[in-house]
């Protein structure tokens, strides 16, 4: 599945199945949107000639061949009954403190009561994310408040943890 979508003066292609982010041109953009609706490409040729018509169809060929336009789905939706979910990410809420009081934040301008997360839970959390990752290589953890790092030292505490548990768990991390 392709979602398209502009932004700006941006034309923009999401493959969901293989999680590929493509920059595109306004005709590869038409293109694709041709392709999902199941349209005849000949309702473009009035926009483009059929020299750049068969250029942009042969980009495309090009990341489909790659698997990373059109890709396949790996599963079928009876699988979905017997699916086994896998983690690849968490979100670590490290504090709800924050130091700037922004009048449009969410959590009422910063006047929240101020916790912060322990180390303990943090790894807890890590353990949990490379238990439940299975064979997935690359994992993703967030740090989000309130202002992160306003818990500094946790935050190098659990990276320096999950570094420190990479390699015998063949995975790698990812910190934002």
């Amino acid at each position: 599945m392709v979602h398209t979508f502009r932004y700006n003066d941006y034309f923009l292609a999401l493959d969901v199945e293989s999680g590929s982010v493509h920059v595109l041109s306004e005709l590869a953009y038409d293109a694709i949107n041709a392709l999902n609706a199941g349209q005849p490409l000949s309702c473009l040729t009035k926009d483009a000639t059929n020299s750049e018509l068969n250029e942009v169809m042969g980009e495309i060929a090009e990341l489909k061949k790659q698997g990373v336009l059109f890709s396949e789905m790996e599963y079928t939706p009876d699988d979905i009954k017997s699916f086994d979910p896998v983690a690849k990410a968490l979100c670590l809420n490290v504090t709800t403190g924050c130091n700037l009081r922004c009048e449009y934040c969410f959590a009422g301008a910063g006047h929240v009561p101020h916790e912060n997360m322990s180390f303990d839970v943090a790894k807890k959390a890590i353990d949990f994310l490379i238990m439940n990752s299975q064979d997935r290589v690359n994992l993703e953890v967030d740090f989000f408040g309130g202002e992160p790092t306003l818990n500094f030292d946790v935050i190098k505490q659990t990276v320096a943890y999950a570094r420190g548990r990479e390699a015998e768990n063949g995975k790698k991390f990812r910190f934002t």
